[in-house]
């Protein structure tokens, strides 16, 4: 062991002072470094040194990069509150992702009522309540018009049909559907 070169780990501390940040900017930054985890952490002075070699030393350090937004299991409860100045109302906010048309995904909060005082009268109650519909629109919700469902409906499927076939759906869609569900969004039109 004699002829092996140990790196020279440093500490947090000393890595902040060496790149002119602060420790709690690094330790928010710390997967981006060599570092390893020696009962605290110890970063390898070497290899952040050629990491950073003729960089600049003006503005952040390290550029994080801008990853897609990868659709994970959220585990939310989301926040329940009371307002109303006769009827006090239980209200619940949450965010959901949304799929939009092109096919992008964005966080939409959602803010609902849940219930009078008389139906939650707790605070738990009506947690429990903002759960449970929280459960059933877990599943990733596409902000989609029905006209614009018809739109791509028609360009996609309707070549496949028979030439009759097609101009008779399209014709009893324009005239007695579009008018009345064209602007709602697909996922409010339910079977009632």
């Amino acid at each position: 062991m004699e002829g092996t070169i140990r790196p020279s780990l440093i500490d947090v501390r000393g890595v902040a002072q060496l790149l002119r940040v602060s420790q709690s900017w690094l330790r928010r930054h710390i997967g981006e470094l060599p570092a390893m985890k020696v009962g605290r952490f110890r970063i390898d002075a070497g290899l952040l040194l050629r990491q950073f070699q003729g960089k600049s030393s003006t503005g952040n350090r390290i550029e994080a990069e801008r990853k897609p937004m990868i659709l994970l299991r959220r585990s939310q409860q989301g926040h329940v509150y009371k307002a109303g100045k006769k009827t006090k109302t239980w209200y619940g906010i949450y965010r959901e992702d949304v799929r939009k048309p092109d096919g992008r995904v964005v966080r939409r909060q959602r803010n609902i009522r849940l219930g009078t005082l008389s139906e939650f009268p707790t605070r738990a109650a009506a947690s429990r309540e903002l759960a449970r519909r929280m459960g059933n629109s877990k599943a990733l919700r596409t902000t989609m018009t029905f006209a614009e469902l018809f739109d791509r409906w028609k360009t996609t499927i309707v070549p496949t049909l028979k030439q009759s076939t097609g101009d008779l759906y399209v014709y009893k869609l324009k005239r007695y559907v579009v008018p009345v569900f064209g602007s709602r969004e697909v996922a409010s039109i339910t079977r009632y």
